[in-house]
């Protein structure tokens, strides 16, 4: 951790900090994860506590159940109807949320027309505002991984408490370049670009870099890379992208996968931060403690290995070949939209939307905290209610 540490604290100008969770996060922190004492993902049904609640399983919802514009339940794919006595809360996610949405009529009448739905509630705006951090993953192979041992997959890389979470022990989150920021703002034709723009100010964290030490996110990016103690992985991730996409269906067929088009990298603003995340990884590399740990870039086929001189025109051709999601999707039932202040679809009686689909916006950081605190505060609002 020391070497690696003091790599990306030169090639990212920034400063240690001690707590990345601590309200400042800019700089390079200790990683630190919600994982269970014995090494596995605490899912929010453990952490909360399911008592009192009946849990059916293998049990797909085909449509919410409406009468008129009240819903009063819903029905599965295999036919079984559930009725509510108070309200119906969808929580499936920004991709599947806004799928039974328009399964159940509840959409822009274009779309449904198109696939034969009948549209019971005028809601243009379902599916629409998705957006993902897009994440760039660049692959190095290390030095002397035989005597080292840094990474998994090496018979070295044998103490019990490295399997325990992800295999990386710092993260570290930045601002992207601003007046170059700012700039790219201005030419997407972002509105009241200023200076005291939100997007524009010191503390906002644009970027997370995650150094990972194993080639964790070589499958999404097609390349063939042995889990076998040679490689490590720095993620780097777009924490706050301007790019929206859309969830439409592909069918009336509720089995039927939705279409997803993220619409990555699609803004100029997006482009700037995402090469600000690729510069500063290689010019840590490029130190002389960067250098004791790698012994170079491992590229696509056909590709160069790029470095913190690569031109803009490089490192964007080598995000739209390899670039991929870091499964943080939101936005396509967003608040002030879709749903109010109070999470309830506008124009229907009775129904609500907790899942990060509300989200009108990204936010700088991971989704599970996020998560968390928006079913509690719903929880607040349902009882009050």
């Amino acid at each position: 951790m020391d070497v690696m540490q003091s790599a990306f604290i030169k090639g990212t100008g920034l400063p240690a900090i001690a707590d990345g969770n601590g309200g400042n996060p800019i700089g390079v922190a200790p990683l630190t994860e919600n994982w269970h004492p014995k090494g596995y993902r605490q899912p929010a049904g453990r952490v909360y506590g399911l008592k009192g609640v009946e849990v059916v399983t293998n049990a797909q919802v085909h449509r919410i159940i409406l009468d008129g514009n009240v819903a009063t339940g819903a029905e599965l794919v295999d036919g079984r109807r559930f009725t509510a006595e108070r309200e119906v809360i969808v929580c499936c996610g920004a991709i599947r949320t806004p799928q039974v949405l328009l399964l159940s009529g509840i959409g822009p009448a274009e779309e449904l027309a198109r696939h034969g739905i009948k549209q019971l509630v005028d809601s243009p705006d379902v599916g629409l505002n998705f957006h993902d951090q897009i994440a760039m993953c660049q692959f190095f192979k290390i030095k002397n991984p035989d005597n080292l041992g840094l990474v998994a997959g090496s018979p070295l890389w044998n103490d019990p408490s490295y399997l325990l979470g992800v295999p990386a022990d710092i993260v570290i989150v930045d601002t992207a370049p601003l007046k170059e920021l700012k700039a790219a703002m201005i030419a997407d034709g972002e509105p009241n670009v200023t200076d005291s723009h939100p997007h524009l100010q010191t503390n906002r964290g644009h970027l997370e870099l995650l150094p990972i030490y194993a080639p964790t996110e070589a499958p999404l990016t097609n390349l063939n890379i042995p889990f076998d103690g040679t490689c490590i992985t720095v993620g780097q991730l777009n924490l706050l992208p301007t790019s929206r996409g859309s969830v439409t269906l592909a069918s009336p067929d509720p089995s039927a996968d939705p279409v997803i088009d993220p619409n990555y990298f699609a803004t100029e603003a997006d482009k700037v931060v995402v090469r600000h995340a690729m510069r500063p990884t290689m010019r840590s590399f490029e130190t002389p403690e960067g250098q004791t740990i790698i012994e170079g870039e491992i590229t696509p086929e056909g590709a160069a290995a790029l470095t913190s001189k690569s031109s803009d025109a490089e490192l964007d051709a080598r995000i739209r070949k390899t670039a991929s999601t870091w499964f943080h999707p939101g936005g396509s039932a967003a608040m002030g939209k879709v749903v109010d202040a109070d999470l309830r679809v506008i124009g229907v009686e009775r129904l609500r939307v907790c899942d990060v689909s509300v989200l009108p916006c990204p936010i700088g950081a991971h989704y599970q905290v996020a998560s968390y605190a928006l079913a509690e505060q719903a929880a607040d609002i349902i009882s009050k209610n």
